[in-house]
């Protein structure tokens, strides 16, 4: 799964960072589904953050979805 990838816990170097998901998302214009850009959570991890937003998508935007995956 996709967020596995960001769920890097066990890693020094942390990539991709919160910022460059932000860039990511934003480009790809699924940030409704994001609850950190939304507010709704400011601590989401990165994992829940990728998770959040491709059932968002999936649901509201599958054209997003597929540019996001």
């Amino acid at each position: 799964m996709i967020s596995q990838v960001v769920d890097d816990a066990l890693v020094i170097i942390r990539k991709p960072t919160h910022a460059d998901l932000d860039n990511f998302i934003l480009r790809n214009k699924v940030d409704k589904g994001d609850p950190k850009l939304n507010g709704q959570n400011a601590n989401v991890g990165k994992a829940k953050r990728v998770n959040a937003v491709l059932n968002w998508a999936l649901k509201y935007d599958q054209v997003s979805w597929r540019n996001f995956c």
